[in-house]
């Protein structure tokens, strides 16, 4: 990755194989959404949630607290129309998240809510390699005034 998109945070990383548990999406009704909270100086300012992956992958950008929001990516185009309800434990996720950015200038931090019980997905400084475009220039920059340097 380090070299792909210059990434240097990941320069220096230590390779290691390890396993993680399975979580089922069976009980889920038909997909097991991917919640990604955006963090701005270890504030969750907006997250978003991938939806259909496995078929026709797109993603819808909401608010902390959960109003969705009037943009999203070009390559995963959101789908307004698409009624995703925040789970009963938004909050606790976004204090999580909070928590896992303290002291970071961004960082995304994901997750997947099964059955009301929270799974770490992943931490990231560069969600899509730091190439991803949004389908708005105007809230592209305003993702970019949330960065205070």
């Amino acid at each position: 990755v380090y070299r792909s998109y210059r990434e240097w945070p990941y320069k220096n990383v230590q390779k290691r194989v390890f396993a993680e548990q399975y979580v089922d999406p069976a009980p889920m009704v038909n997909d097991l959404y991917d919640y990604k909270f955006f963090c701005f100086n270890g504030v969750v300012r907006c997250f978003k949630i991938d939806f259909d992956r496995q078929t026709d992958h797109h993603a819808n950008y909401y608010d902390r607290e959960g109003k969705l929001l009037p943009f999203g990516e070009k390559d995963l185009v959101p789908v307004p129309d698409k009624a995703l309800d925040s789970p009963a434990n938004l909050r606790r996720m976004v204090e999580q998240a909070e928590k896992l950015a303290q002291d970071k200038r961004f960082v995304r931090v994901d997750f997947y809510n099964v059955n009301g019980h929270i799974y770490f997905g992943e931490i990231t400084f560069y969600p899509a390699g730091g190439m991803g475009q949004f389908t708005s220039e105007e809230w592209d920059y305003e993702l970019g005034d949330w960065l205070k340097l």
